[in-house]
């Protein structure tokens, strides 16, 4: 689960257009806070005290950052000029400075070390250690004078490559491209770039970043999110790549401020949608949610935001603001499904789903397989550590340790074997009545959404819509068993199926599913027709009697009870139709709810008993002996009185 905390302000900034950035320090918690183009300013975020500052004559062009490898302070002066000094120095007049030959656009820190990049605005790069020493750095760019880079990042890669990645904008078009290549030798020299021409017609780019991966991320007018994977292996096409989700959360109708906070999440700032003032978001990429929301008061167009540690520093109008946040690695089952890690190799491998309405699906098939026993160890590791696998259980006792668990918690295991693998695939439910889909294309399906990182709620709306317009009943219920995370919506579709077609047992199951009151009653009311809710009345009654709901786990590990799931649903259904069944003056509706009065009645006066004998059990289970009752005279009494 993502958090954002309560947010505070930092400092404020006089000039929006002289205040140059923020970067982390070399002490953790700290930032150097590049407020003017005079000033540097050091803050520990813990307690808001500053730790050191410098002002300097020579104004700045870029913010200051800490090099790792040389342990100094790195500024540029004049957009030419490098001064590199330590923590101790007051004095930076008397620090040497290094002219180049070129323009810096901006300095990256990347890597364990903090190793840091200068980005010239040609395009070209070199480390730092290349600079100081004086390498020869007067090649060609690849950008021309009429180009501005924007949020320029490494990324480091499974082999072990940098990846210079940023986006490059034409002053005179107002187009958009990213570039990225990768950096060769200890000079960090630029390779064979990569262009990706970012359009789509007559839609405008109002969001752009690039996360771990690393992959391209996109947000567009229309309110559409993409994604799409970047490699150095082949020459990259023009485009977005693949839709993943709508962004309803901000508007789209102004510039948007997106940074990358983890693998998984994105944080987004940018107006409220139909309504005045600003919201900081943070977006999970895993799941396509909204996780965390912070409202402001104004919003603000020409803001910038940057993530440093475990803090989103969003510098909006005169104000430099902190909002901390926390991201657990377990995600709440109950919003996003129970499908945190993604499925092993499938014969069908790296499928996705787009998704532009509710039941339109793409899935593309890629041909391409690997193998583990054709790789080497060391890679397969990488692997594993990446989740990019599920790890394989090798041994024998091992595998029986982890069955005997799942048995003692009432879970299902199943084992499927597929043809050409050696491997078997292992499925467990928590319900002891699930099992996987009967027909080949729906488990397919299944399987593929919840290697996407769809939630149970999306997923097993998809999957009943479909087995409903299929009249694949036996799949509907399946997928009720299977999850339990079950939208109203279809719920009250599945209920009036089987209304209709008098399929019992649908309903049988439909009634067993946990469900939110309020929103199955505005379902009822918009999807029930009143003449179905004088046999579900009956029917309620009859499972009510025989006790025929069947069991299963449910949500937060709370005791199941059929008789409290019958009463939920009757009073669902009463709330939603009150007022017809108040005024139709049917005999049979009459009739139907004097024998729910009798059986309501019984219910009330069970529970008074047992309110009565509530005290006697209370000293029971304290170990308390009993008072026993006194045998008093009625013939008689004494007492005594004091008269003076």
């Amino acid at each position: 689960m993502a958090k954002l905390l309560a947010y505070y302000t930092l400092c404020p900034v006089n000039d929006r257009r002289d205040f140059l950035g923020v970067s982390a320090d070399a002490e953790n918690g700290a930032i150097i806070n590049t407020l003017g183009r005079n000033i540097v300013v050091i803050t520990k975020l813990s307690d808001q005290k500053q730790i050191r500052s410098w002002t300097v004559l020579e104004k700045l062009s870029n913010k200051v950052v800490y090099d790792g490898i040389s342990r100094k302070y790195v500024g540029v002066f004049g957009q030419r000029n490098i001064k590199c000094w330590t923590d101790s120095e007051t004095n930076l007049k008397k620090i040497r400075k290094i002219k180049l030959q070129k323009n810096v656009k901006d300095l990256v820190v990347f890597g364990e070390n903090r190793e840091t990049l200068v980005i010239f605005e040609d395009g070209s790069c070199a480390s730092l250690s290349a600079v100081l020493t004086g390498e020869d750095l007067s090649g060609e760019g690849i950008l021309g004078p009429n180009h501005d880079i924007e949020y320029p990042r490494v990324f480091s890669t499974i082999p072990g490559e940098e990846i210079l990645t940023f986006f490059a904008r034409n002053l005179a078009t107002k187009s958009v491209e990213l570039i990225y290549f990768g950096l060769n030798g200890a000079s960090r020299t630029p390779g064979s770039p990569v262009r990706i021409h970012l359009d789509r017609g007559e839609v405008k780019l109002v969001g752009y970043t690039v996360t771990e991966g690393p992959q391209l991320i996109t947000i567009w007018s229309d309110k559409r999110i993409f994604r799409k994977g970047l490699t150095l292996e082949k020459e990259a096409e023009d485009g977005p790549g693949q839709f993943i989700a709508m962004l309803n959360a901000v508007s789209v109708e102004h510039p948007l401020s997106v940074v990358s906070v983890s693998s998984d999440y994105l944080a987004i700032y940018g107006a409220n949608a139909g309504q005045e003032g600003s919201s900081l978001i943070l977006y999970n990429l895993h799941f396509n949610v909204v996780q965390a929301k912070q409202f402001f008061k104004v919003y603000f167009s020409n803001s910038s935001i940057s993530v440093v540690d475990s803090n989103i520093l969003l510098a909006a109008g005169q104000t430099l603001a902190v909002v901390p946040f926390r991201i657990s690695r377990a995600q709440l089952a109950d919003m996003v499904g129970s499908q945190r890690s993604p499925q092993g190799i499938t014969e069908v491998d790296k499928d996705y789903i787009n998704e532009e309405d509710e039941l339109e699906q793409a899935i593309e098939w890629d041909s391409q397989k690997f193998q583990f026993e054709d790789e080497p160890e060391e890679k397969i590791v990488q692997r594993v550590h990446s989740k990019r696998y599920l790890s394989r259980v090798t041994s024998e006792a091992e595998i029986e340790e982890k069955l005997s668990v799942m048995k003692r918690r009432d879970f299902v295991v199943e084992f499927v074997e597929r043809d050409g693998q050696k491997e078997l695939d292992v499925k467990v439910f928590s319900n002891p009545h699930a099992s996987s889909f009967s027909r080949e294309e729906f488990e397919l399906l299944a399987r593929e959404l919840e290697a996407s990182g769809a939630s149970e709620f999306e997923i097993s709306s998809k999957m009943i819509s479909l087995a409903i317009s299929g009249n694949a009943i036996d799949e509907a219920v399946n997928c009720l068993r299977r999850y339990s995370c079950i939208p109203e919506r279809k719920l009250v579709d599945c209920l009036v199926h089987a209304v209709t077609k008098k399929n019992w047992d649908l309903m049988r199951v439909v009634f067993s599913v946990d469900f939110s009151h309020q929103i199955l009653v505005e379902e009822l009311r918009s999807q029930l027709s009143v003449e179905f809710v004088n046999p579900l009345l009956k029917r309620l009654l009859k499972f009510l009697e025989s006790s025929e709901l069947e069991e299963r786990p449910r949500i937060g590990g709370r005791i199941w009870d059929g008789d409290e799931k019958m009463l939920e649903w009757f009073t669902a259904i009463l709330d939603a139709h009150y007022h017809h069944l108040v005024m139709c003056g049917d005999p049979e509706i009459e009739k139907s709810l004097k024998l729910w009065r009798k059986v309501l009645c019984r219910y009330w006066n069970g529970i008074c008993e047992m309110k009565n004998f509530s005290p006697i059990l209370y000293s029971i289970s304290q170990n308390r002996a009993m008072t026993e009752r006194q045998n008093t005279s009625k013939w008689y009494s004494i007492e005594t009185v004091q008269l003076y």
